[in-house]
């Protein structure tokens, strides 16, 4: 997605600790009401956005 800052989904994954299919899910909305608020922190912190940024992205 455009908001990954260049990050692959595959090292967005990795930073985040969490698996590729639960992060291409959270970014096909998939899964987004049950992704724990200590991801999407971990991921905007990784992407330096603010979560609500992050979740008018998803």
């Amino acid at each position: 997605m455009y908001y990954r800052k260049g990050y692959t989904r595959k090292q967005l994954a990795q930073e985040v600790n969490i698996s590729l299919i639960y992060i291409a899910k959270i970014e096909a909305s998939l899964i987004f009401k049950s992704v724990s608020l200590t991801v999407l922190s971990k991921i905007a912190d990784i992407l330096d956005v603010s979560i609500d940024k992050l979740i008018k992205k998803l």
